[in-house]
């Protein structure tokens, strides 16, 4: 049986990438989903909707891709499945992420994230969500092994155009969107996890200010 995986993509922004991002994976093994929107949705909507598909699928496990990056060695996805399929001691699994980046290539056990209640689609919309999730799992007794654990990307793929999305100075980016949302995303992680910390100290957050503010002003997107 083909192992199910999930693109998220919003029409018009940079097709090129989300080509090279399919055509990278061995679909000999892999069954690949895009799910497509005409019009910018919450991620952790989107995330939601792919767990209840896979859920009332009978899906063991699905793996989530990010539509900017490409597989240059397609055995990422057999470290990933090994990981989860060779538990340590007492450990139960809810995740397997590739990378430091934990949505960049992730698998996901089906049965757990429905224990865990999915994304908090209340709270978050785009970002600080799977930190959210990531806590979640942990504190539920879970565990979110990651395979390479202090590398940002995998050598077995490419991430090369990760900024490309959120670049303002890019046709068809969707920096927009993310501006919008990231404040509320970012003071609601504090109000959960950093309840003692001042929100307008982050450095990350007030670089993104000042990135928002300026339109001549130039910072890594990555760092949304």
């Amino acid at each position: 049986m083909k192992i199910p995986l999930y693109f998220n993509y919003i029409e018009n922004t940079f097709p090129e990438l989300l080509k090279a991002a399919v055509e990278s994976v061995d679909h000999e093994k892999i069954e690949v989903h895009v799910v497509r929107h005409t019009v910018p949705k919450p991620f952790t909507h989107c995330l939601n909707d792919i767990q209840k598909e896979c859920l009332e699928r009978g899906d063991k496990y699905w793996m989530f891709m990010h539509c900017d990056a490409t597989i240059l060695d397609n055995s990422i996805f057999d470290l990933l499945i090994k990981r989860y399929e060779n538990p340590e001691p007492e450990e139960k699994i809810a995740s397997v992420c590739a990378c430091s980046i934990t949505d960049l290539l992730v698998l996901f056990d089906t049965q757990a994230i429905d224990k865990l209640n999915g994304w908090n689609s209340e709270k978050f919309d785009n970002s600080f969500m799977e930190l959210d999730l990531r806590h979640r799992i942990l504190r539920g007794g879970f565990a979110q092994p990651i395979v390479y654990m202090k590398c940002p990307c995998p050598p077995e793929m490419s991430h090369k155009e990760s900024s490309s999305l959120r670049d303002k100075g890019k046709e068809g980016n969707l920096f927009k969107v993310y501006s919008v949302t990231y404040e509320k995303d970012l003071r609601n992680f504090y109000a959960i996890y950093r309840p003692n910390m001042n929100v307008d100290k982050n450095v990350g957050f007030i670089n993104w200010k000042k990135y928002v503010d300026d339109p001549d002003n130039v910072m890594d997107t990555e760092t949304f």
